[in-house]
């Protein structure tokens, strides 16, 4: 079995070469490295060319963001399962491919096989221990989403995007949650939980930093989802929406109730605005979620 590695990259020198080191000392011989750059203009192909005998391929161009240069490397991809690790993220150890591999060849039928992730919280040095809900409960875990796959940890038949299409590259940050659900309606894939942790990766990426826009996104994908168009569905997810608002609501009435406390600061005035800016947004989508209920 190949697994084929596809890290995109663009002005990564500060955190590639552990994401690098991480895949070239894997204890697994059959691995094929693929790096998609979107040009970066910093040291990072200088760090990727010193461990140029052991990456398959590079590739530097300008793409059109996360998704495209993904999609790129799956068309390159000749491995039968393929992994995408970002640039700021590693393999937790060097047997992570070996004991995936020894896995898939117990449960030869997997299409699809997805474990753990370590969340380093950057601003306090601390780590969260993700666990992923059970493959029988994917739909329910994808409808929370926190609960479900995480790319970092997961590892995709080749054949899926056959079957399945590539990544939608008109999302920025919500593509890879876009089409987990298109796997969750896929009624012939055979899904399979890895109990192992995969991966590490960082709070200060991109989706994590983009709030509102992985929000915005986050409805638009379940929005035009098959699946949750259903009644019970459609149910599910204005309870979710409310459970969301009224927990905003009760942390930001916690905020202003202690801002005597802190409010002469810019930086708290700063975040008392913002939470106020989402708390309105989020009341302006769940009525627009309603709305769409109503009208289906």
């Amino acid at each position: 079995m190949k697994i084929t590695v596809i890290t995109v990259c663009k002005n990564a020198e500060a955190h590639i070469e552990q994401a690098i080191q991480s895949v070239v000392n894997q204890t697994y011989p059959n691995v094929e490295y693929l790096i998609i750059d979107g040009k970066s203009s910093d040291r990072t192909l200088d760090i990727v060319q010193k461990y140029a005998s052991k990456i398959a391929r590079v590739v530097s161009e300008l793409d059109g963001g996360i998704y495209a240069a993904m999609n790129k490397g799956i068309r390159m991809a000749t491995g039968d399962f393929l992994y995408f690790l970002n640039s700021d993220d590693y393999l937790v150890n060097h047997q992570v491919f070996e004991k995936l591999a020894n896995f898939i060849a117990q449960q030869p039928k997997c299409d699809f096989v997805y474990g753990q992730m370590e969340m380093r919280i950057v601003q306090n040095n601390r780590t969260i221990h993700r666990v992923p809900r059970p493959p029988e409960e994917l739909k329910e875990a994808l409808l929370w989403f926190s609960d479900g796959p995480q790319h970092s940890a997961s590892f995709f038949g080749r054949h899926l995007f056959e079957k399945l299409g590539l990544f939608d590259e008109t999302y920025r940050i919500s593509a890879d949650y876009d089409w987990f659900l298109r796997l969750a309606q896929y009624p012939e894939a055979v899904v399979c939980y890895f109990p192992e942790i995969i991966a590490s990766f960082s709070n200060q990426g991109f989706s994590c930093r983009e709030q509102t826009l992985s929000l915005t996104e986050f409805f638009r994908v379940q929005n035009s989802a098959p699946l949750f168009q259903q009644d019970d569905w459609l149910q599910q997810r204005v309870r979710y929406l409310q459970h969301e608002v009224i927990s905003l609501h009760e942390s930001l009435s916690r905020a202003a109730k202690a801002r005597p406390v802190f409010a002469n600061t810019p930086r708290a005035k700063a975040l008392l605005e913002k939470g106020e800016d989402l708390r309105s947004q989020l009341a302006d989508l769940l009525h627009s979620n309603r709305s769409n209920s109503i009208n289906s």
